[in-house]
């Protein structure tokens, strides 16, 4: 039996290096399929009837959870760009988590709520970008005290000590 799986496994990659076009298209749909389903199958496999009241938050929570991984992934890119030259170590440890877990589901079994893990790792880094962006913001407009006040609740020394 185990080496009839050895056997089915490298026929497959035999064919993936045969048909470079064709596993160009299965890892894409791959990729796809696990990155986009942003509900991690969550309401697929709740059970959804007419009267569910779930049916009803589908859509709502489809486009708050795409809004949220889009705003993660674009806030972590951000952190990247700006400090490649001085990357703290956490920023690093937390990036190659991401990376690994992504390369690791390319190779491996793909489902979407796989990715939950890479996700919240990326929150942390994200959450640099975000405070960067405020402290900027409340430097530019010190005329009002309201903003004043949630500036200096939000600023933190934290993202500091990760860049």
């Amino acid at each position: 039996m185990k080496t009839e799986y050895i056997d089915r496994i490298k026929e497959r990659l035999t064919y993936f290096l045969q048909n470079p076009v064709e596993s160009f298209k299965f890892y894409t749909e791959k990729i796809a399929s696990m990155w986009t389903e942003n509900t991690y199958s969550a309401i697929r496999n709740n059970t959804i009837g007419e009267d569910d009241l779930l049916e009803n938050m589908i859509e709502p929570l489809t486009f708050y959870q795409k809004i949220l991984i889009l705003i993660i992934c674009i806030c972590s890119l951000i952190v990247l760009i700006q400090n490649r030259k001085n990357l703290s170590i956490n920023v690093i440890f937390l990036v190659t988590i991401f990376i690994g877990g992504f390369a690791f589901h390319i190779l491996w079994e793909a489902k979407s709520r796989y990715i939950i893990p890479y996700i919240i790792v990326l929150i942390p880094v994200a959450s640099i970008s975000i405070n960067t962006g405020l402290r900027r913001s409340c430097k530019k407009d010190k005329r009002k005290i309201y903003k004043k006040i949630s500036c200096m609740t939000i600023m933190t020394n934290d993202s500091k000590k990760l860049l």
